[in-house]
């Protein structure tokens, strides 16, 4: 009796119809989603009116999250610099980023301006274009050369989807390996509440050789980063303490330049944020020259 119970219900289910449902699963991997379709449970059989097996197989419905970039976003960055030992001067750099348009589907344009002030060594202005990945964060092209004078090109003003964080975890950042610690909770300059990750770098390595006697190099720890470990992922806070070699021995010789977000409309309620970098943003012309400065290492490399 209860194989021809089975058999009569197996017939059902062949002659029936199959009801297919969405059943949000962001979270689902690729053994869940097998799962989801291949296991049924009894609940999600049901006889109709009519008699009829009715089977009703619930899909994952994975939704991909969307970019913390976006065409209008603008975002500013104010530094200091010192310059210590034989060399003596404080100085300051200011970054603007305007992400004004999209190039294609997965990529949208920096337009950026850089300046220093105060600017005791008469460093000039700079203005180029960068080019971003929607999808992973990643930094595509840029209209400005790279400099090779300069080994490491600093932590990007964006954490790439591809760069695992964890507390204790081992992070690359360009090529360097950086020791992970966090989530932190903090405040931006102006006033938005965050939890942080903090990076510091593992190893000692180079950063500036122009082929002279004196070269840069940074220390283990000299290097610290805190990126945001929420939703926009933006670089936070950068320091970075340079040391000279001269001839291949340490001097007593040091250069150290601290960045901080000091504006941004990224996230939705920093208000007054946007509108201090709507004023605040230099928006680079398409009829602008470009330029590529040299500045000896004392300066800042051309950021992506």
């Amino acid at each position: 009796m209860k194989v021809k119970s089975l058999a009569i219900i197996a017939a059902l289910l062949l002659a029936g119809s199959v009801t297919v449902t969405s059943l949000s699963a962001s979270g689902a991997n690729a053994t869940s989603v097998h799962k989801g379709i291949e296991q049924t449970s009894p609940s999600s059989m049901a006889l109709s009116a009519a008699d009829t097996l009715t089977r009703t197989v619930y899909l994952p419905f994975i939704s991909k999250p969307s970019s913390p970039l976006f065409v209008g976003m603008t975002l500013r960055w104010d530094s200091s610099g010192y310059g210590r030992g034989s060399e003596v001067w404080d100085a300051g750099y200011h970054l603007t980023r305007h992400l004004d348009i999209m190039t294609d589907v997965d990529t949208i344009r920096s337009n950026n301006y850089a300046w220093y002030s105060p600017n005791p060594l008469n460093w000039p202005d700079e203005a180029w274009y960068s080019y971003w990945s929607l999808s992973t964060l990643e930094f595509k092209a840029s209209s400005m050369p790279p400099d090779p004078d300069w080994e490491w090109e600093a932590a990007d003003f964006i954490l790439p989807y591809s760069v695992s964080m964890g507390n204790g975890a081992t992070a690359m950042i360009n090529g360097q390996p950086f020791i992970v610690s966090g989530p932190y909770d903090g405040y931006t300059a102006f006033g938005q509440a965050v939890q942080y990750w903090q990076l510091t770098n593992r190893d000692k390595f180079l950063l500036w050789d122009n082929g002279g006697d004196w070269k840069q190099y940074v220390h283990p720890g000299g290097i610290t980063i805190q990126y945001d470990a929420g939703s926009t992922r933006l670089l936070l806070y950068y320091s970075e303490l340079r040391r000279w070699y001269y001839r291949g021995t340490l001097t007593s010789d040091t250069m150290q330049w601290i960045d901080i977000l000091t504006s941004t409309n990224a996230w939705p309620t920093a208000q007054d944020a946007r509108r201090e970098s709507d004023s605040s943003i230099r928006v680079l012309s398409e009829t602008v020259g470009l330029m590529k400065v040299d500045r000896g290492g004392r300066g800042r490399p051309v950021a992506h």
